[in-house]
């Protein structure tokens, strides 16, 4: 279902990834673009917090992995609305650079199994990519609706970011980390498994760049919204590492 998880920021629930609202005097900014069958969700819980589809005034993608892209070509196209990334991931947001399922990914293991036939009836697999992107770096704050600030997080992509929204207290994770591991099923703050990366070193380094950030809510690509604080989460993601 979704929800207000802060003030100002809702949660997209009921889909494969997690999509959030940042919301500012009527106006809305997108966090990750989810699967091409969200639209009916974005627009319902655009219609709880009193907006319509033209509110959205920006999407912002933690990085360029097709579940996180699936309504974001189509509101460009139809709504006008620019779509923001890091530029390490622009090549495989717009299609230059093909996204690949690992080799090694675990198809053995039941929740793997789960995660990948919801991606398929989320239709994931049919995600257009992005024909135009607005580029952004390492330390912006985005002229956008809840003006978030970017920290670059590489590891699980080259363009991974972190989005932080200071003044709500909130940190939009993306798939720097998972509150659910999708290995095992287990909840909890992890990293993502390392066939889902492009750089295991390099995402648990990442990690540091969130040290000493203060947040009441942490909002990931997978999982539910963590509470726990920031320093909890990257205690708990350092501890249980990255999975094979």
């Amino acid at each position: 279902m979704s929800a207000e998880v802060a003030p100002g920021v809702h949660r997209i629930g009921g889909g494969f990834v997690g999509m959030y609202l940042l919301v500012e005097g009527g106006r809305a900014t997108l966090v990750d673009a989810g699967t091409p069958r969200d639209r009916r969700r974005l627009e319902r819980t655009l219609a709880a917090a009193g907006l319509g589809l033209d509110a959205v005034e920006a999407v912002l993608l933690t990085h360029a992995h097709p579940d996180h892209l699936g309504l974001a070509e189509r509101l460009r196209a139809d709504q006008g609305v620019p779509v923001e990334i890091h530029r390490a991931d622009v090549a495989m947001a717009t299609g230059v650079e093909p996204f690949r399922l690992s080799p090694h990914l675990p198809w053995w293991r039941p929740s793997v199994t789960r995660t990948l036939v919801a991606g398929l009836f989320a239709r994931v697999p049919w995600t257009p990519p992005v024909r135009e992107v607005v580029v952004f770096d390492d330390g912006e704050v985005l002229d956008v609706p809840g003006r978030p600030r970017v920290i670059h997080a590489p590891g699980h992509t080259a363009g991974s970011c972190v989005l932080y929204a200071e003044a709500r207290r909130v940190l939009f994770v993306g798939d720097v980390l998972a509150t659910v591991d999708i290995v095992t099923g287990r909840e909890g703050p992890v990293l993502s498994p390392s066939f889902a990366n492009v750089d295991d070193e390099q995402a648990l380094a990442s990690l540091d760049r969130l040290d000493g950030i203060v947040a009441d809510v942490l909002l990931p690509g997978h999982g539910r919204p963590w509470t726990g604080g920031v320093a909890e989460a990257l205690t708990h993601a350092r501890r249980v590492g990255i999975h094979p």
